[in-house]
């Protein structure tokens, strides 16, 4: 079955290539990485992690996420995996779609477009600015307001009524007995 768009516990697999890129000559790491579990296990999808003035910090923490504990990024030029097959990782594959130069033929292939730490993290990207932040606050602070007054302050037994913490019920003699 095809690798389809999503997350999969991944780990680096095969030799790392330390580039550029033809057209700006940015440089960049690429690398395979090989799905661990679930019905895609075995399959396999490129990363690549650019250099350029905003995404070098990113690739740098990928290749950290993935094990790699070293200084020198020099180390890939011998296409070695140094400690990147270390840890698994949460990989975020994307299809991409791509022209065959040579048969002009449409293409998909999966991508890594994002390593992360197994369990992943908290998505930033939909953050709110500071300024609808403070007018959502302001909207939803007489529930937050209203929500403490009706359940007590933390550790009183009344912040969870359910399950254990749910009030007794009343006792009505017939428990223990079977219903028919």
């Amino acid at each position: 079955m095809a690798i389809t768009n999503g997350k999969y516990r991944m780990r680096a697999d095969g030799e790392v290539v330390l580039g550029e890129s033809k057209d700006k000559g940015t440089p960049f790491v690429e690398f395979y990485l090989e799905i661990v579990d679930g019905e895609h296990k075995g399959g396999r999808a490129r990363f690549t992690g650019y250099f350029g003035p905003n995404s070098a910090e990113r690739t740098v923490e990928s290749l950290q996420f993935c094990g790699w504990q070293g200084d020198e990024l020099s180390e890939f030029a011998d296409h070695g995996l140094h400690g990147l097959d270390a840890n698994e990782v949460e990989g975020v594959i994307e299809l991409e779609e791509w022209t065959d130069k040579q048969t002009e033929e449409k293409r998909t292939a999966p991508r890594v477009k994002w390593i992360n730490k197994l369990g992943g993290r908290v998505n930033v990207d939909n953050a709110m600015d500071p300024a609808k932040a403070t007018a959502f606050s302001a909207k939803m602070k007489g529930l937050v307001q209203a929500t403490r007054q009706r359940k007590g302050g933390p550790g009183d037994g009344t912040d969870f009524a359910f399950g254990a913490n749910a009030p007794a019920a009343p006792a009505t003699g017939t428990e223990g007995r079977k219903a028919f």
